[in-house]
């Protein structure tokens, strides 16, 4: 298929000694080409392999100006409108999974410290307001978080009122329901500086 374009310097670059479009300003053109799944498995793979972000491709596609498909390309692109920046292309297919749940944008790769700014933790996905935590293992080998091994550190975790849960591919399968009720329990609720507030 021809696709003709006016392409600024900003979304241009070389690969393999050939001009080419950029990796934000290719998303935008595939757009009008591909389906919403297909697009947003594309938006994943680029984000979560680290190849662009939500920031470049907004900016790409208003230097674009109004594209066919723009409605697809939202849809896309709604799981990064929070900022989060996942550290895998699974942890961003898990970040498109929550954002179709309805559920609050989380932070990806997310420290906990303790009252004394030390670390702790750091755990995939977290929801600070609610002090809770979610570590997601995917197909590859995952070795144990450290603080997973060491009391010291989980009660340290404990004191700061944090809540650690793990999940695995097999929760987001249609037909699982254990994560997203759990999800959506603890994530309804007042967050819990507001439950301070109220004590």
């Amino acid at each position: 298929m021809v696709h003709r374009a006016v392409v600024t310097a900003a979304d241009r670059c070389w690969f393999d000694r050939k001009p080419v479009t950029g990796v934000a300003r290719t998303i935008i053109d595939c757009a009008v080409l591909l389906d919403q799944e297909a697009l947003d498995g594309l938006v994943d793979a680029a984000i979560g392999r680290g190849l662009t972000n939500y920031r470049k491709i907004r900016a790409a596609w208003e230097r674009a100006g109004p594209v066919r498909g723009a409605d697809r390309l939202k849809a896309a692109l709604a799981p990064y409108t929070g900022g989060a920046e996942p550290g895998s292309e699974k942890e961003a297919h898990v970040l498109r999974v929550f954002s179709r749940w309805g559920l609050p944008a989380p932070v990806t790769q997310y420290k906990i410290r303790d009252e004394n700014g030390r670390f702790l933790a750091k755990v995939d996905f977290a929801w600070p307001p609610w002090r809770f935590g979610l570590e997601y293992y995917g197909d590859e080998f995952h070795a144990p978080r450290a603080w997973a091994r060491d009391d010291r550190r989980v009660a340290g975790i404990e004191r700061m009122r944090w809540r650690i849960e793990e999940s695995d591919r097999g929760d987001l399968r249609p037909s699982a329901t254990r994560l997203r009720k759990m999800l959506l329990f603890v994530l309804l609720q007042p967050p819990l500086h507001a439950q301070d507030r109220a004590a």
